[in-house]
C-alpha cells in the first residue's frame, strides 16, 4: 500500500485547490495539524507501511478543539477519540431539528454510525464519556420531565376513575369519560434494547435517538439474538441509516397497532478493541451486506503512559463545550414549532405538520464550489483502475457522510458562536438565532478535510484486516522487543508478555516467531 505522506493541498483536484487557496488568502483555512511522532503511532504501521494522519482538529472552532486536546491529556489518549465523540454528541443533541440537501433530492441529517477502535488502555472510554457528558445531562433532564408527567398522569387517572364512577351512577346516556393519555418518554440516549424497544423510543422521541455503547462489538454481533429466525434487526439498522421507515409488528403490540417510524433519526457511537474490529472487518469481507461500511471508523494510536498525574479539563473549556451542546438542543426548535416558544415548556403537545423544506439548510455559492470539487475528486479516485474495489462500498457512503458531517460542523460552529464569513469580501455574517444557514465555504472546506480523514481510516482498517495473522503477531512482538531494548530475549519473556495470544502459548510457537 502506498505511503500517503503528501500534504492535503497536493492531493486536491485543480478546481478544489483554487477554492482552498482563495480561502487561505482570506485567512479562512487552517492547515491540519502535523502527524504525531512515530512513537505515538500504531505498531502495525510496520506491517502496512503507513499510518493515517491524526484527526484534523482544525475543523472545529478553537475552543472546541482545545476542549478535545484537554480531554485527551486527561484521558492519556490522543485527541481523536474526544473529537469523534464531539461529532456524535453534537449530532445527537441537534437530532432531526435540522437537515441538509446538497445533491439531488437527497436529504440528510446529522446522524452518524461511529466506531472508535483502541486498546484497553488507549483512553477511548473516558474520552467518549467526557464528550457525551452534556448529552447525558440533557437525557437526564428529559427523564425527570417524564417522571413529573407520569406523576400528573397518575393523578389524572384517579380523577378519571371518579368520573367513570359518577357516569355509571347516572343514566348512562352521556358519552363515556375519556381516559387520560399516557405521556411519551422522550429520550436522547438508549442502549441494551430490542428493535421493538428502539422503535418505541423513536416514536416517543421525534428528534431521534443515539445508541451509545462502551463496547460496540457485542451489539454488532448480538443484534439478532432476540429474533427467532436470526434476521431482521440488522436489516432494520441498515435501513435506519438511510432514514428508511421502520415498521414493527410483533407479539404484544397488535392491540396497540404497528409501531411505525416514518423517517427515523438514529445515531450509533461506541468503542471496539482492535482484535474485535479486525474480526468484524474480515467477516464483512466474506459476507458484506454493507453494514460495517456505514460506520465511520477511527483507530487510535498508542500514547506512552504519562509520568505525571493528568490535569483536569479547564473549567472554561468544559463550560463552553457544555453550553454549545445544550444550545443545540434547547435553542434549535423542531420544524413546525410555534415561533418564539421555548421547546420543552409543553413537551407533549403535538406539533403542527411542518412543510417539507422546514429546517432544511443548503450551501452558499462558494461552499457548493468546494463540494463539487470534492465530489469530482472522489469519483476520480473510485474510477481509478488501481482503486481497491473492497473499498467501493465504504467510499460510496462518503457522499452521504459529506452532507451529514457538513451539517454537524456547521452546527458546532453555530453553537460555539464562531464567526461565519460571507463571500469574497469576508463580511462577518451574524449568527442566525434560528439556525437556517446557508452553510459557508469554510465549513465546506473543513468538511472535505474531515471526510478525507475518515476515508484514510477506511483504507487503513481494510489494509490491517488484509495483513495475515502471523505477520500481525510478528509485528506486535517486534515492536515490543524494540521498546524493551534488551540484548537477549528469552522464550519465557515473550510468553509472559503475550499471555492472551494463543499463538504464543507454547515454547515451540514462540521460537517460530522469534526465528522469523
Amino acid at each position: 500500500m502506498a505511503n500517503h505522506d503528501d500534504s492535503p493541498m497536493r492531493r486536491l483536484a485543480p478546481r478544489e485547490r483554487r477554492a482552498l487557496e482563495h480561502l487561505q488568502q482570506m485567512g479562512g483555512l487552517v492547515e491540519p495539524e502535523p502527524p504525531l511522532p512515530p512513537e505515538e503511532r500504531d505498531d502495525f504501521a510496520v506491517a502496512l507501511g503507513w499510518t493515517p494522519e491524526p484527526f484534523p482538529l482544525s475543523v472545529f472552532p478553537e475552543k472546541i478543539a482545545d476542549f478535545a486536546r484537554a480531554v485527551a491529556r486527561t484521558a492519556n489518549s490522543t485527541a481523536d477519540a474526544a473529537a469523534c465523540g464531539i461529532l456524535a454528541a453534537a449530532g445527537a443533541a441537534l437530532g432531526s431539528a435540522r437537515s441538509i440537501q446538497v445533491a439531488g433530492d437527497f436529504v440528510d441529517f446529522a446522524a452518524v454510525y461511529l466506531l472508535v477502535s483502541g486498546g484497553s488502555s488507549s483512553g477511548k472510554s473516558p474520552a467518549l464519556s467526557d464528550a457525551f457528558a452534556p448529552v447525558k445531562e440533557l437525557d437526564l433532564a428529559l427523564r425527570r420531565k417524564f417522571l413529573d408527567a407520569m406523576a400528573a398522569y397518575q393523578r389524572e387517572l384517579v380523577e378519571h376513575e371518579k368520573r367513570v364512577s359518577q357516569w355509571k351512577k347516572a343514566d348512562g346516556t352521556s358519552p363515556v369519560p375519556l381516559a387520560p393519555a399516557k405521556p411519551p418518554e422522550e429520550r436522547i440516549l438508549m442502549k441494551n434494547l430490542t428493535l421493538a424497544a428502539l422503535a418505541e423510543g423513536l416514536r416517543d422521541s421525534p428528534r431521534g435517538i443515539c445508541l451509545r455503547y462502551d463496547e460496540l462489538a457485542g451489539w454488532l454481533k448480538d443484534m439478532n439474538r432476540y429474533t427467532s429466525s436470526g434476521g431482521g434487526d440488522r436489516e432494520s439498522y441498515l435501513e435506519a441509516w438511510n432514514y428508511e421507515m421502520i415498521k414493527i409488528s410483533r407479539k404484544g403490540t397488535y392491540d396497540k397497532g404497528d409501531i411505525l417510524i416514518e423517517r427515523p433519526f438514529l445515531s450509533v457511537c461506541g468503542n471496539v478493541v482492535p482484535g474485535a474490529l479486525a474480526e468484524l472487518v474480515q467477516e464483512a469481507w466474506k459476507n458484506d451486506d454493507g453494514f460495517l461500511n456505514r460506520f465511520l471508523i477511527c483507530t487510535l494510536r498508542n500514547v506512552p503512559a504519562s509520568r505525571t498525574p493528568p490535569p483536569p479539563v479547564p473549567l472554561d473549556l468544559a463550560k463552553h463545550y457544555r453550553e454549545a451542546i445544550h444550545r443545540l438542543r434547547e435553542r434549535v426548535q423542531m420544524p413546525g414549532s410555534p415561533p418564539g416558544d421555548a421547546e420543552g415548556d409543553t413537551p407533549y403537545a403535538p406539533l403542527p405538520s411542518p412543510l417539507p423544506t422546514d429546517g432544511r439548510l443548503c450551501l452558499d455559492g462558494e461552499a457548493r464550489e468546494v463540494y463539487e470539487a470534492w465530489y469530482a475528486a472522489l469519483a476520480d479516485e473510485i474510477n481509478d483502475p488501481n482503486f481497491d474495489e473492497s473499498l467501493r462500498s465504504a467510499y460510496g457512503k462518503l457522499y452521504s457522510y459529506w452532507a451529514r458531517l457538513c451539517l454537524t460542523l456547521y452546527a458546532i460552529r453555530w453553537a460555539s458562536d464562531e464567526p461565519v464569513f460571507d463571500g469574497a469580501d469576508q463580511t462577518i455574517r451574524e449568527i442566525d438565532p434560528q439556525f437556517t444557514g446557508p452553510i459557508d465555504a469554510l465549513t465546506a472546506t473543513r468538511t472535505t478535510e474531515l471526510v478525507r480523514f475518515f476515508a484514510t481510516q477506511a483504507r487503513y482498517v481494510r489494509g490491517l484486516a488484509a495483513v495475515p495473522a502471523q505477520e500481525k503477531l510478528l509485528t506486535k512482538v517486534v515492536a515490543w522487543i524494540k521498546r524493551r531494548g534488551a540484548a537477549e530475549i528469552q522464550v519465557r519473556d515473550v510468553r509472559q508478555q503475550f499471555t492472551t495470544d494463543p499463538e504464543l502459548a507454547t515454547p515451540e510457537q514462540v521460537l517460530i516467531v522469534l526465528e522469523s
